[in-house]
């Protein structure tokens, strides 16, 4: 058809495809990961515990997450060594994987502190995994609604509050202030909520 060829990098393609699958797993496995670390300390009682040490709100959830973060990130290493690998025996644009990896941990970061604020709420940690997984998941998906017509909301609106919307920039490399900032935020947001939920735990004077 009178066209050039076009070439594709497969390695590019492969790790592209490998961090984006890595990404969907993670969906599954944050609210697993999340749901023991307040929901569980209701249920058996020793949250009552930490509750009456001077340890203040926000040092108990921050503690916790950073925990959380941290297990994650192993995780998060070890599936990528598969594409480490491949960069020994191939060309692989470093750049491009180590700011897919960061938007990654990023978002699990910022799922990580919604979960732990919903688990907030419950003493039952099959009800702290399954809000955690239907919070991640709408905002996985929100950007479906964004299609003209789909909603009587301004797609613009609705697109700036998909995961998956400021994740795809950075699985290709291109790192935006927005995108970070919208990680950030969530983090932020998650981690206050679940503050002020222990907050009202405590001055309730029951956990």
């Amino acid at each position: 058809m009178n066209m050039e060829p076009q070439f594709l990098d497969f390695g590019e393609v492969l790790v592209r495809q490998n961090l984006g699958g890595l990404a969907f797993l993670a969906l599954v496995f944050l609210p697993l990961i999340a749901m023991g670390l307040l929901a569980e300390e209701r249920k058996s009682g020793t949250l009552e515990l930490l509750m009456t040490s001077p340890l203040g709100e926000g040092a108990l959830v921050l503690g916790k997450w950073c925990a959380a973060q941290l297990f994650f990130l192993f995780l998060l290493l070890l599936a990528a060594l598969n594409l480490v690998v491949l960069g020994f025996f191939s060309p692989l644009d470093w750049p491009t994987l180590l700011a897919a990896l960061s938007g990654i941990a990023m978002m699990g970061g910022a799922f990580l502190a919604l979960a732990l604020w919903l688990g907030s709420l419950t003493r039952s940690t099959l009800i702290a995994a399954s809000a955690g997984f239907a919070l991640m998941l709408l905002l996985w998906v929100v950007d479906g609604f964004a299609r003209p017509g789909a909603t009587g909301f301004p797609g613009g609106l609705i697109a700036s509050l998909s995961a998956m919307g400021h994740l795809e920039p950075l699985l290709r490399g291109l790192v935006g202030s927005a995108d970070l900032l919208y990680f950030v935020v969530l983090t932020a947001l998650g981690l206050d909520l679940a503050r002020r939920s222990l907050r009202g735990l405590r001055e309730g004077g029951k956990q």
